[in-house]
């Protein structure tokens, strides 16, 4: 049947997902998943056979001393590696890999290992249930919390191809490590460790090398949180003040006007109309071609149950008046 099945357990974690195969093909595909004995998912079987796996820090909880990764907090995600076969057949019947036996609580470390035989190209794998080596890539998140307030103020998340960390000999690349330095090319995030606010955001190239690129950076309402100004990397290391702002009604719960860095100079910018129920009436907009002091204008209509039954928009060809 066209349906989809869900198995829990007796913690009420769905254990395994069945979807009918596509293209008309018979059977179904059964993904599997399994936790760890601080019930956190720690393997996921997908329907070709390959497992994914998922390592935590060792901290016992964010109360305890201490900044690193808590037992909650993903520090590696280990997927298949590309370029291994599913299938022997195009009927897609005969797999190449069939799943270790695995069963709740999963040990993620019996099963993922690392191999150093090449210290040139080292990996980590696992040995499926038929005894073949099913070479892993892994991404590595890196997580630093306050250790008076336990919040967290920093995530650094690097995939494969970015990860750069070495050993004492620079030439070794070392897979044993999950803290990034700017080493990786790493993505990066940082908080306020009072009210947990995203307040700067680093892309790889920025990560590895800020006094460069620079960054983007957040300024909050200190009441409400939402985000007011957004700065970006360019305007950062230039100081020329390029921000976007954002406007909001008096609940803090629609954006109301965007103003763009182009903004400040001629007095143009993006507004959206709400109705007393927050529904969008419509959006008033610069006219950019012309950069015009007259709007462009987008109109939504509803019916009373709040169904939208048409929607204007501005000619884009059209002159403001």
């Amino acid at each position: 049947g066209h349906y989809t099945v869900y198995d829990y357990n007796g913690d009420m974690q769905v254990t395994a997902v069945s979807v009918p195969k596509p293209n008309g093909e018979a059977g179904r595909n059964i993904t599997y998943y399994y936790y760890n004995s601080n019930k956190n998912l720690a393997a996921v079987v997908d329907a070709y056979g390959f497992v994914s796996w998922y390592k935590y820090g060792s901290r016992t909880s964010y109360g305890e001393s201490g900044t690193d990764a808590t037992v909650n907090d993903v520090i590696g995600i280990f997927t298949p590696a590309p370029g291994q076969a599913a299938y022997d057949d195009s009927d897609h019947e005969d797999s190449a890999t069939v799943a270790p036996s695995l069963s709740s609580p999963v040990n993620v470390s019996s099963y993922v290992l690392l191999n150093t035989a090449n210290i040139d190209a080292p990996y980590y794998y696992y040995t499926d249930g038929s005894s073949n080596t099913i070479k892993l890539a892994r991404t590595v998140l890196d997580y630093t919390y306050a250790d008076t307030t336990g919040k967290l103020t920093s995530l650094k998340s690097c995939s494969p191809a970015n990860f750069g960390e070495v050993t004492g000999d620079p030439e070794h690349p070392d897979l044993s490590t999950y803290t990034l330095t700017t080493a990786s090319g790493a993505s990066q995030q940082e908080f306020d460790s009072h009210t947990g606010d995203l307040i700067e955001s680093y892309t790889p190239r920025q990560f590895k090398n800020s006094a460069t690129y620079g960054y983007t950076a957040y300024t909050h309402d200190e009441v409400y949180g939402v985000v007011t100004e957004v700065e970006n990397a360019d305007s950062i290391l230039a100081s020329a003040g390029k921000k976007t702002s954002y406007t909001y009604n008096n609940l803090r719960t629609r954006v109301i006007q965007v103003d763009l860095p182009e903004s400040v100079s001629n007095s143009q910018y993006t507004e959206s109309v709400y109705d007393p129920n927050e529904f969008l009436l419509g959006t008033v907009r610069p006219d950019i071609d012309s950069w015009g002091v007259d709007p462009q204008l987008n109109i939504n209509q509803y019916d009373y149950n709040g169904n939208v039954t048409a929607v204007y928009q501005a000619d884009p060809d059209a002159t403001s008046s």
